[in-house]
């Protein structure tokens, strides 16, 4: 039964972010460096809203460098927001050695001041 549960959990995350996929892309624009998309799949263990906090991955760190994060977070919006904890992508940057500078926004997150 707990197999069942998570496989649908999962199931309906995956779901979520291949519906949202085009909606993102044009809602975040082609104006910043990466892709949120390969960002998002390689860190989801690391930053998805309902599930407990952990250190990122290789892989996610990876992607993480590849991606302008800062200006993606510029351009975060509530229905993201909805699924990503933006605290928790703050946790990421600083994590991967690439922090977000303090008082800077991520969504509706401000970066803390050291």
């Amino acid at each position: 039964m707990a197999k069942i549960s998570l496989g649908c959990f999962i199931l309906a995350y995956a779901l979520v972010f291949i519906l949202m996929y085009s909606q993102v892309k044009a809602d975040l624009g082609e104006g910043c460096k990466g892709n949120w998309w390969k960002f998002a799949i390689a860190c989801k263990n690391a930053i998805m809203l309902n599930l407990s906090p952990i250190n990122p991955s290789e892989e996610c760190c990876v992607q993480f460098r590849d991606t302008d994060i800062a200006c993606y977070c510029r351009r975060i919006f509530k229905y993201i927001e909805n699924i990503v904890s933006v605290e928790k992508v703050a946790h990421v940057a600083k994590y991967c050695q690439r922090p977000l500078e303090s008082g800077s926004k991520c969504g509706s997150y401000t970066v803390p001041k050291d």
